[in-house]
């Protein structure tokens, strides 16, 4: 079990944290884990669904909770923390895959709390498709509170970031520039890009952003570009005036190193009212896939060195497989 741990100094006031950080090394493969926030005292009966990562709430309505993966995968070791359960029924967990149930599943018998996982079943997932997680409540009893974690495993170096909030969009104004961390929770946009940044701590490319707009009464084009150290990268999707769902740059990538600062920005277009979000994220890899079209908003054919390295060698990058 790993959490993270804060002890505070003897003397002088306190302190605010906005980013925390880690990298997982997997000895096999190429394994991220995802995670939800504290999900407290929910009281619906009947299903309900949640992202992969983020968030701190449920909706009844799944197309808010899930994230279109970008890269082959194998969804496994589905894991929940029950921290406070009064419903007087048996509550089951799963996985789900465009709309259709998963095998990874995991029961919770009526009061019961503590850690459970499901170590026996994995789902293959396809390049595209739309991934989310889901819960089915009885109707006895009240509330239920927990959190949830299951991990995506990949042969071709490729991670898949997410962010995601369900049916705690945040709103948007227009003619607004606000910025988000790359993962956890997003409900609350800051004005200040420094309070969002984090670290890349470690090399790799980034390609497939993309976010996604519950509601969108932004009557003119907003974009949501990935930032380095302040400044726009390449990777950036246009949202459409008026319109909802999955916006996405499937074209450029850009190369990023350890020290590189990274974090979100949205700038909502100039007239219409306000906007909601569901889900943002991009993916990541620490080599040179062939589905790369672009590095550094330069044709991938005209791109001789990443780094200093020939693009033909980077079979292994900053010593990552």
């Amino acid at each position: 079990m790993i959490t993270y741990k804060v002890t505070g100094g003897t003397t002088g006031a306190n302190m605010n944290l906005s980013v925390l950080s880690s990298v997982f090394s997997a000895t096999t493969d190429t394994a991220k884990r995802h995670s939800t926030s504290g999900i407290s005292n929910i009281t619906n009966a009947g299903t309900v669904f949640f992202p992969l990562s983020g968030i701190s709430d449920v909706t009844t309505t799944e197309a808010d909770a899930q994230y279109k993966v970008e890269t082959s995968a194998v969804i496994k070791n589905l894991f929940i923390n029950v921290q406070g359960n009064s419903k007087a029924s048996t509550q089951t967990f799963k996985d789900r895959i465009n709309g259709v149930d998963g095998t990874l599943t995991i029961s919770v018998g009526s009061t019961a709390t503590g850690f459970f996982e499901d170590t026996t079943h994995s789902d293959t997932i396809a390049l595209g498709d739309l991934v989310s997680l889901a819960a089915v409540f009885g109707s006895n009893g009240s509330g239920i509170s927990f959190q949830t974690a299951v991990d995506l495993v990949t042969t071709n170096t490729a991670f898949q970031f997410i962010t995601g909030a369900a049916s705690l969009s945040p709103t948007i104004a227009k003619v607004l520039t606000v910025f988000f961390p790359l993962a956890g929770d997003f409900d609350n946009a800051t004005l200040t890009e420094a309070n969002v940044q984090g670290k890349a701590r470690i090399a790799f490319f980034a390609s497939y952003l993309a976010i996604r707009c519950a509601t969108n009464g932004v009557s003119a084009t907003s974009t949501f570009t990935l930032r380095k150290n302040t400044t726009n990268t390449a990777l950036a999707a246009s949202i459409t005036a008026s319109t909802t769902g999955l916006f996405e740059d499937v074209t450029n990538t850009v190369s990023l190193v350890a020290t590189d600062e990274l974090d979100y920005q949205l700038v909502t277009g100039a007239t219409g009212t306000n906007m909601t979000l569901s889900a943002m994220g991009m993916l990541g890899f620490s080599t040179t896939p062939s589905s790369i079209k672009t590095i550094n908003g330069l044709a991938k054919a005209s791109v001789k060195t990443v780094d200093g390295l020939a693009i033909a060698s980077v079979k292994t990058w900053n010593g990552l497989a």
